[in-house]
């Protein structure tokens, strides 16, 4: 085999792995739902839960921007940034010590994610129609999330103000946290261009403060101001005469041993990037951008067939 013939063979072996890599990186976006597991809200009278103490009514909204790329068949990194509001008010607990507290939030959050996802079912042929332009991914991921966080407070859930600066627990907490998201989900690939997902992701922060509350009720006295005092304590005219002395100073506001958590739910879009590598802009006019579009991948490729001497 002449050397020529080893270069050409070389190039055009080249193109074709540009070419199949063109399906290794994918943006898309995300909308969805988010719910707060923390000191406020929920339907247990005291303890904080998951699926048990959910309610509904405390879904606020989530969206994001994405990127994956495949490492593997089977192996994915991710990373987004995200956008998720939190709620909580004890006035959607049954009756008992959160609901006597009457304390509510609203939060922000402003998240940038680094995952590992890992496909664990591959369906290449969904629906098993022989076309194999359908597939499905069913997969599980972990990683870390950077978050920035401000909770806010109102005494009648119409105005909100800012209780980071307030400190109603007495000292000031940190602004950017760090949490692990662990979760699965499903993506449905059509046409190997676009992809639509499902993913759940349950967010274990390593703060208590999502929602302004961990520890105790401190002296009023020791507060930087008379609001801070009155965003804290909001239990006067709620709480029954004989529960009065469970909301004084020193006793519990919070529980500083359980971390708040969330949970998002999402729908997602994405497709890969296809790059015009030098191969692809050179090549002849029916294998333009319409031949590796997914309209091009509905219609069968005619197969050269070459004589063997």
């Amino acid at each position: 085999m002449s050397l020529k013939l080893r270069v050409v063979l070389l190039l055009l072996s080249l193109n074709q792995l540009v070419i199949f890599s063109q399906y290794n990186f994918e943006m898309g976006l995300s909308v969805g739902a988010a719910n707060h597991f923390g000191e406020i809200g929920g339907k247990n009278t005291e303890a904080k839960g998951f699926v048990g103490d959910l309610l509904l009514k405390q879904t606020t909204p989530s969206a994001g921007w994405f990127a994956r790329y495949k490492i593997t068949p089977h192996f994915f990194a991710y990373s987004s940034l995200s956008y998720v509001r939190l709620s909580g008010d004890d006035q959607n607990s049954l009756d008992g010590p959160r609901y006597w507290r009457n304390l509510r939030f609203v939060n922000n959050i402003i998240e940038w994610t680094s995952k590992i996802e890992y496909v664990f079912l591959d369906i290449p042929d969904l629906g098993r129609k022989g076309r194999y332009n359908t597939s499905l991914n069913l997969y599980g991921c972990m990683g870390f999330t950077l978050l920035h966080h401000s909770p806010r407070g109102s005494l009648d859930g119409k105005n909100w103000v800012n209780l980071r600066p307030m400190q109603t627990e007495g000292f000031p907490y940190k602004r950017v946290v760090f949490g692990a998201p662990l979760g699965g989900g499903l993506i449905i690939t059509h046409n190997r261009y676009t992809r639509f997902g499902l993913v759940l992701n349950y967010v274990k922060t390593f703060t208590d403060y999502l929602d302004d509350i961990s520890n105790i009720y401190v002296d009023p006295s020791i507060l930087p101001t008379t609001d801070a005092a009155a965003y804290a304590n909001q239990s006067t005219g709620i709480v029954p005469e004989a529960q009065k002395y469970n909301f004084m100073p020193g006793e519990r506001r919070g529980d500083p041993t359980d971390d708040d958590n969330y949970v998002t739910l999402s729908l997602t879009y994405s497709r890969y990037l296809l790059g015009q590598n030098k191969y692809y802009r050179n090549a002849s006019r029916w294998k333009t951008r319409h031949y590796y579009s997914p309209r091009g991948f509905k219609r069968s490729k005619s197969r050269i067939i070459r004589s063997k001497f």
